[in-house]
């Protein structure tokens, strides 16, 4: 995972950022001294199993079995990749990278990511001194003006101006290296139907960078300042590798920690609706970016938060736009008749995490003329009327039915039913069966078969795989877990056991990482160890045995007893596979090799009693002999 980073600076960015202070900034920890515990933001539960230790400098959660160094949790919670997570930590602790992060020995993916991320800084810095400096970017700044944008706001969120020129920006590049086909892969500039040269693609246009979670743009949209029949109002950039519009929300980067202070998040669908709020004073916000919500928007959003407001227009088209994202929210309904059925997986990951609610505002406002108009305190206590996203749809879907007949009730109770029954909240469930019995006047046992109805029409669900894996109990497992504790030991068993010996492949793998650790460093750090895994299951195997609790009485005992067992299973194993060649040997009249393969049978037969003496009566017989016990 590092190889591309040098370790020096890995050790020195791992050593200045304390995981308990850095995962304290995320979740609301409880405990003192070493250990502390909060609710795993990985996973659903209602008892505090997540554990992260501050001497060992790893984390691990014992419901889901994820588990890491501070690298490996901010990578899970913010979806980085690894440079990314250490440019992060980097600049939190204040540790200064090589300008040059990325070599000639990095990955060609890593590369050609980091120049897609140049040629958007360097777009958004152009568009960016435009609207500031440049005489034609009078035309912005009066419409942002007009929009009651003001100049924090403006430098906030590196807003920019796009001129009505078509080389603006495609000189601008090729001045600083990046040639016209570059500049096209991300949207920049387009390639002429004729052929014969590119021009700019963004002209005459608000401009707005859209950032990751880490703050780097990754993408740029663009406001027409003129409305024009043949060009959309809003342009995107086109998805690339680092700009999947279904994975990213606008101003998330800005909003992560009032997110997480608030326990609450505002969802809105345009980029001067967020900016509007956040000039108010209204930071727990994101936008969507031209799309309905998704999966990975919802996931994304469940790790900062237990509630979602959805906040839409008033009118039709902000109604529609709220039942867009019911699939998205809502837990295991969407497999009977709702259109979107494609997202069924994701709701048993969901379940019970993320609370919804609906705002619709009131008709003509969008949030950001109405928090213009009425005000900051006036927006959210109309937050605080949110209404519950269960009884949005029983409102919303009852506005499209013929309740007054006996098709227009079974159409409606065959759309809400498998909505609610599925719900993680049992109390929730019985509220709003009753609420529909009351709105159809349907008796609870027509309810009760019509969901049988469903049922039985629902695609069999698949068997769940395990959420992680434990290697069961045995020598090998015990073994390892006491050198990740005893590390004194490592050399010890190194000199009795070679690693390929260990038959279970995780467990062999961190023995091998715990051999080639050992002789350089001493005394070994967990957190650097977690390094030499790139296998995540791996990482979570050490968290664990390193967090379960294991005496320490008669460590070397224990180990003892852990190799002398996984050498009288070798030993075994080759007792049984010489049986069958003395067998086979002797079938065929080979009396020679049968007396080689029964001599061979002797010697391991009394290495096998010899290894079955107690501990204390081998190392007499040791001592004596002047020879070091040895397996």
């Amino acid at each position: 995972m590092a190889d591309h980073i040098p370790q020096d600076i890995i050790e020195e960015i791992r050593r200045r950022n304390d995981i308990v202070e850095v995962i304290a900034e995320y979740l609301p920890l409880k405990g003192s001294g070493g250990n502390y515990k909060a609710l795993c933001p990985f996973h659903s539960e209602k008892t505090p199993s997540f554990t992260v230790t501050r001497q060992k400098q790893i984390f691990h959660c014992f419901g889901c079995g994820v588990g890491g160094n501070l690298f490996h949790f901010i990578m899970k919670y913010e979806h980085m990749s690894f440079p990314e997570t250490v440019a992060y930590l980097a600049k939190r602790a204040g540790v200064t990278l090589p300008k040059s992060r990325f070599s000639a020995t990095s990955s060609p993916l890593e590369a050609h990511k980091e120049q897609l991320y140049g040629m958007n800084e360097l777009a958004a810095k152009y568009f960016h001194e435009r609207l500031l400096n440049s005489p034609q970017g009078e035309k912005a700044r009066s419409y942002l003006q007009t929009r009651g944008i003001d100049q924090h706001s403006i430098e906030r969120f590196h807003l920019g101006y796009a001129p009505a020129s078509w080389d603006g920006l495609l000189r601008y590049g090729a001045e600083r290296g990046f040639q016209p086909p570059t500049l096209a892969e991300v949207g920049l500039v387009k390639a002429r139907d004729d052929g014969r040269g590119f021009y700019d693609r963004f002209r005459d246009r608000v401009m707005f960078p859209i950032c990751n979670v880490t703050g780097r743009v990754v993408a740029l949209g663009g406001r027409l300042l003129d409305n024009l029949p043949e060009a959309p109002k809003y342009l995107n950039s086109p998805e690339t590798t680092i700009y999947k519009k279904g994975t990213l929300l606008y101003g998330l980067h800005l909003a992560k920690q009032a997110i997480r202070a608030e326990g609450r998040v505002l969802i809105v669908e345009g980029y001067l609706d967020l900016i509007s709020l956040f000039q108010s004073g209204i930071e727990h916000v994101v936008a969507t970016l031209g799309t309905a919500l998704t999966r990975n928007h919802v996931q994304l959003l469940n790790a900062y938060a237990k509630e979602a407001v959805l906040v839409f227009d008033g009118d039709t088209a902000g109604r529609s736009a709220a039942l867009r994202g019911k699939d998205y929210f809502l837990q295991g309904h969407v497999r009977y008749f709702l259109p979107s059925a494609h997202v069924s997986s994701l709701m048993e990951a969901l379940e019970g995490d993320l609370h919804v609610k609906v705002m619709l505002l009131p008709q003509g406002h969008d949030p950001d003329t109405f928090v213009q108009a009425e005000g900051r305190d006036a927006l959210l206590a109309k937050v605080r009327e949110a209404q519950p996203f269960i009884e949005f749809l029983l409102d919303a879907e009852a506005d499209g039915h013929d309740l007054a007949s006996v098709q227009g009730k079974l159409a409606y109770v065959r759309k809400l039913l498998p909505l609610i029954v599925n719900l993680g909240n049992q109390v929730e469930r019985t509220e709003y069966l009753s609420e529909l019995v009351k709105r159809t006047g349907v008796a609870p046992a027509a309810l009760a078969a019509e969901l049988h109805k469903l049922k039985s029409r629902a695609p069999a669900s698949a068997p769940t795989a395990e959420s992680h894996y434990f290697p069961p109990l045995g020598p090998e497992r015990l073994l390892v877990q006491l050198l990740l504790l005893h590390h004194g030991w490592i050399s010890h068993a190194q000199a009795q056991l070679p690693s390929d010996r260990v038959q279970e492949p995780n467990l062999r793998a961190i023995l091998q990482a715990l051999y080639s650790l050992a002789p350089d460093t001493g005394e070994i750090d967990v957190a650097a160890l977690l390094e030499r895994l790139p296998d995540e299951q791996q990482r979570d195997l050490v968290a664990r045995l390193v967090l379960e609790p294991l005496g320490d009485e008669g460590v070397q005992q224990q180990i003892d007893d852990c190799l002398t067992a996984i050498q009288r299973r070798d030993i075994e194993a080759q007792l049984k596979g010489l049986k069958e060649e003395m067998h086979a040997a002797e079938r065929q009249g080979d009396m020679v090799r049968l007396a080689h393969l029964q001599r061979r049978f002797a010697e391991l037969r009394r290495t096998l009693i010899t290894r079955a003496q107690p501990a204390a009566q081998r190392s007499e017989t040791s001592v004596a002999s002047g020879r070091a016990p040895q397996i």
